[in-house]
């Protein structure tokens, strides 16, 4: 499974958990939050609070698995 942006929100386990095999990503959503920062595009702060975000709702996600 080929996917351009992973959300980091549990996926890849669940798909995983799920039998499916390789699982590529062209790019994480990590990546492209701190390519922003860094190019003042977004603070750190709202890096952060999406961060958090993304952490809270992969928890729920595989809780639910």
């Amino acid at each position: 499974i080929a996917v351009v942006v992973d959300r980091e929100q549990g996926g890849y386990e669940v798909l995983a958990r799920h039998g499916y095999g390789k699982i590529v990503s062209v790019f994480r959503i990590s990546e492209l939050l701190a390519s922003g920062v860094l190019t003042s595009k977004i603070s750190a702060e709202q890096f952060r609070r999406v961060m958090e975000y993304l952490d809270k709702t992969r928890e729920a996600l595989l809780k639910e698995e």
